[in-house]
């Protein structure tokens, strides 16, 4: 079959003209109609494939052009045209055309009404009638001088593609059921996977939990109490006290970056690494006999050593503190970390801020230690910065004023009450679930 292209878009053109050739057509292609009825002269083609809105001579005049003529007027023309309304068929029996199908088009459809098309041809109609028929669209109006082959081709031609455009629709239907059902299987399925991760996640902040000490210090010399408020997510906040021999104790609060179970890691690690018996916080004497107590910069040293951020790419701050019950000292250094505040029993409030930098980040910046004598009654308070960065419905932070406002205020009620009434003040304050972790640890010395 000779088949005559006829599209302005080269794109369109050659994409057709591969298609045609796949199924064994002799095809000849053109720019626009001038070009295309030159060639059609030339070449006689069996059927004609053209577009409407072309440059210099459209898909219409072409096909009245091509109608007009006796050598050609056999050929069936096929518009291929993005245009679908009811003015645009009309334009199409004005011209002559047989066939009308619209863009974007199935390439089989196209095949079939070429082939019906052009079988039609073959067995020619009557003649062309000499009345014209007024054809009223809207507020136009139309002289069409037809005959009933020319007519009932063209009504079929626009009646095919409408079922086509149907099946396509059917088609389209069918492929977002099939979607819908692809999205509510795996909808289901990330319910499954979220169901597996709460889980999860809900072991992983039950090992977080177990890690706080399980009750308050009650010794004779010293007593100590704990808040803990974790936010929604899994946090890196932990701190802990223990008992490193017969008058000394060792305390702890840290803060890991970020949330979630790679955070949540790293504060299991560093707690296992504080532990007494893992030879960060006591090493053997000097005779290899009994141990010593290593001092809490050369504490923070050693961590800052062990957890690089390469390596974990976490950072973290830290307070490491070992009071001394028989002297009534405590030696203290802060790794980048909310200060230590001791509420005196006089009702003095210091800030204890000796220390370094943050521990991961590999500044090779030593850590400073601090030493703070201690008098009956005297209270340290350690926290994460989530206490201070719990913020209100406007934003505004709770801060360390209303903090030392708090343990001023309360200076006078036994260490777990003064913990419960800071607690409440901040979340009080905060109206809501907090972003970060919020911890307390609190140390009162009794002399």
């Amino acid at each position: 079959m000779k088949v005559l292209v006829v599209d302005d878009d080269p794109v369109c053109r050659r994409l057709l003209q591969a298609s045609l050739l796949k199924r064994g057509c002799e095809v000849v292609t053109a720019r626009d109609g001038e070009e295309a009825y030159a060639l059609a002269r030339d070449h006689k083609p069996d059927v004609v494939i053209t577009d409407v809105v072309m440059p210099r001579l459209d898909g219409f005049a072409l096909c009245r052009r091509i109608k007009a003529d006796a050598e050609l007027r056999r050929a069936p023309v096929i518009l291929l045209t993005a245009l679908s309304d009811s003015g645009d068929v009309i334009g199409a029996l004005q011209s002559g055309a047989d066939g009308f199908i619209t863009k974007p088009y199935d390439k089989d459809f196209l095949a079939a009404c070429m082939e019906s098309l052009t079988a039609r041809a073959g067995h020619p109609g009557e003649d062309r009638a000499d009345g014209q028929i007024e054809i009223a669209v809207g507020a136009q109006k139309f002289m069409l001088k037809p005959d009933a082959r020319q007519i009932t081709q063209l009504l079929l031609s626009t009646y095919d593609n409408a079922l086509q455009k149907n099946l396509e629709l059917a088609r389209a239907n069918l492929a977002l059921i099939r979607m819908e059902e692809g999205l509510r299987a795996a909808n289901d399925s990330l319910k499954e996977k979220q169901n597996n991760l709460d889980r999860d996640l809900e072991a992983a902040a039950g090992i977080q939990r177990s890690l706080l000490p399980r009750e308050g210090l009650d010794a004779r010399a010293l007593r100590a109490a704990w808040k803990f408020q974790p936010c929604e997510q899994i946090g890196g906040d932990i701190f802990n006290m223990m008992r490193l021999d017969a008058s000394h104790y060792a305390f702890y609060i840290l803060d890991v970056s970020g949330h979630g179970v790679p955070s949540a890691l790293v504060t299991v690690s560093v707690s296992q690494m504080l532990r007494p018996d893992s030879g960060t916080v006591l090493r053997r004497g000097a005779n290899g006999t009994g141990h010593e107590i290593v001092p809490p910069a050369e504490v923070l040293a050693h961590l800052d050593r062990e957890y690089p951020i390469e390596r974990f790419d976490k950072f973290f701050t830290v307070v490491y503190m070992v009071v001394d019950v028989r002297e009534g000292t405590a030696h203290y250094s802060s790794a980048g970390h909310p200060p230590p505040l001791l509420v005196g029993a006089d009702g003095s409030f210091t800030r204890l801020e000796k220390g370094g930098p943050i521990i991961g980040q590999g500044s090779g910046l030593p850590f400073e230690e601090g030493r703070q004598p201690l008098k009956p009654g005297d209270r340290i308070i350690l926290t994460t910065d989530g206490v201070i960065e719990h913020r209100n419905e406007e934003g505004e932070q709770f801060g360390n004023v209303r903090l030392q406002r708090a343990l001023t205020r309360l200076t006078g009620v036994p260490i777990e009450a003064m913990l419960d009434g800071v607690m409440e003040n901040v979340m009080s304050f905060g109206k809501g679930a907090p972003e970060d972790d919020i911890s307390l640890l609190g140390i009162e010395y009794r002399g």
